[in-house]
């Protein structure tokens, strides 16, 4: 007997997997990863080298090719990138889709860039956000 917190699944769940929207890719993406115990992949992480420069984009190919065959038991990867999509979509099972309100999506993004602006957490590439980047 499962309890309320558990499934019973005929199927197994897939084990790469990527997830595409805005206002909660990353976040998404983490968590699943955490809870099916898989690599997860950081396209911003991959995509943006220190000031903010764009990886070319055979370097950034390359570079998730390699985590995507370090990775035989599954992967999550939080896709937004344009260059990067095909060489993803060869590699998945499958594809989560987050269609959120506009709202939401500005809400969210805002108070997550205010507060790395504040913190000066170091995000993609080793960056870090400013008041003036979101600003101005």
């Amino acid at each position: 007997m499962n309890g309320p917190d558990q499934v019973e699944l005929s199927q197994p769940l897939p084990r790469k997997v990527a997830v595409f929207g805005a206002g909660g890719k990353s976040t998404l993406a983490r968590a699943i990863a955490h809870k099916m115990d898989l690599e997860f992949i950081e396209i911003d992480w991959i995509n943006h080298m220190p000031g903010w420069q764009i990886r070319p984009a055979d370097d950034a190919a390359r570079m998730l090719k390699e985590r995507i065959d370090s990775s035989p038991d599954g992967f999550i990867t939080d896709h937004h990138s344009a260059f990067l999509r095909e060489l993803i979509y060869k590699n998945v099972e499958s594809v989560i889709v987050l269609e959120l309100p506009w709202r939401t999506i500005v809400w969210r993004r805002l108070k997550r860039s205010l507060k790395r602006a504040w913190t000066q957490e170091i995000v993609c590439g080793g960056n870090s956000e400013s008041f003036l980047q979101h600003f101005f």
